[in-house]
């Protein structure tokens, strides 16, 4: 008796048959075959950069993700492990990339401070908002970016994540890599501090 294949018992063989030559192409990249390595950029260039379209409009940007990216793959392939998948291994290298990049900008050149301003308010001491609501707007704008300067680096990133990008506490630790007990911890100290400086400035400007 002869059993026709379904439909979806070829597309699953497919994947299969996929993702076992993703690996194997992979495992010659990790020993250092150039030829595999190129043909692994080739193959996947236009693919993760039609997925990173769906987080930034921003081309320049998410050209030179794809080039950090694999610069870093081919620096460190000794030490990275084989994915099950190749492809979403990629996807998820370039959106944390990605994500960690336009959060980088946005502690930069952000110009729009409504949303920390209400943050840091809504959270502050009337005399605090008393003295916030005096300041002019420049002068807003100027107090607070010195006062995220006072940051660390990754408290300014988990604010910005937070409050910008309107992610959860446990989409910011899949961003960061660290647990989520760690970003509200960041994230609350990092306010504290941002409410302190604000004040001291304030009085003292």
């Amino acid at each position: 008796m002869i059993v026709t294949p379904t439909p979806e018992i070829g597309m699953k063989n497919a994947r299969q048959i996929e993702n076992e030559a993703e690996r194997v192409l992979w495992k010659s990249f990790q020993e250092g075959d150039d030829d595999a390595f190129a043909k692994l950029y080739q193959q996947y260039i236009q693919v993760i950069y039609n997925y990173g379209r769906k987080f930034s409009d921003d081309q320049s940007l998410i050209e030179d993700c794809i080039h950090s990216l694999f610069v870093d793959l081919w620096n460190n392939r000794e030490t990275i492990s084989l994915p099950i998948s190749v492809r979403f291994y990629l996807y998820a290298s370039i959106k944390r990339r990605l994500h960690k990049e336009m959060a980088k900008k946005k502690v930069t050149s952000v110009c729009d401070y409504s949303i920390l301003e209400a943050v840091i308010k809504d959270s502050s001491a009337s005399a605090e908002d008393q003295m916030i609501h005096k300041q002019q707007a420049t002068k807003q704008q100027k107090t607070i970016m010195q006062s995220l300067s006072a940051l660390s680096e990754n408290q300014r990133r988990a604010i910005l994540l937070k409050y910008y990008k309107d992610l959860s506490f446990q989409e910011i630790a899949k961003v960061m890599g660290m647990s989520t007990e760690n970003i509200y911890k960041l994230v609350s100290r990092g306010v504290a501090m941002l409410k302190k400086n604000l004040q001291y400035q304030a009085l003292y400007n």
